[in-house]
């Protein structure tokens, strides 16, 4: 699951998840090239920086909560990382 560098600044320093970046875990979970990532597990995400720190303290089989939204709705996506 890598698609956090070059990812666009949307809304309020959310990251948008776009092509080819979705793939693989986030693919599987239903997170769609668009939705704003806006937070991990317990941590809000407001820049790449913050996207990548949160990612980086999650073991390789973890699962993750990720807080996305989509159009206007808001919701937690479960990242299964194996």
């Amino acid at each position: 699951m890598k698609w956090t560098a070059s990812a666009p600044r949307a809304r309020h320093g959310a990251r948008k998840a776009r092509r080819p970046l979705v793939s693989g875990a986030a693919q599987r979970a239903g997170i769609h090239v668009g939705d704003q990532i806006l937070g991990v597990n317990d941590a809000l995400t407001s820049t790449v920086d913050d996207f990548d720190s949160a990612l980086a303290t999650v073991r390789s089989n973890d699962v993750v909560a990720m807080l996305v939204v989509r159009g206007t709705l808001r919701s937690f996506v479960a990242v299964d990382r194996r």
